[in-house]
């Protein structure tokens, strides 16, 4: 397990979390949602500390032959029909 999967299957549901991406693009908020099976997959899902803005960042991760693949971020805002990709998580700190 690579150190930016174990940070993220450390974190519990209310945690405030900041991650950075490939790109330099930091995202945070509040986790809200995790989903953890150490032989499948791990999801993270952050909202935002600014409540008036309905933006939702998820995180994840699948193990495949025994390792895990890079974190991928995500954004989703209500006025658009899908997720964009922002790329992988390359830092998280738990705050």
């Amino acid at each position: 397990m690579n150190d930016t999967v174990r940070t993220l299957d450390e974190l519990e549901i209310g945690d405030s979390v900041q991650m950075r991406t490939v790109d330099g693009t930091t995202i945070g908020g509040e986790a809200t949602v995790i989903d953890f099976d150490p032989e499948e997959r791990l999801r993270v899902e952050l909202e935002p500390d600014n409540e008036d803005e309905r933006i939702r960042y998820d995180v994840r991760a699948k193990r495949i032959d025994g390792e895990w693949t890079a974190p991928q971020a995500r954004k989703y805002e209500p006025n658009q029909k899908d997720w964009q990709t922002l790329g992988e998580v390359t830092d998280v700190r738990r705050e």
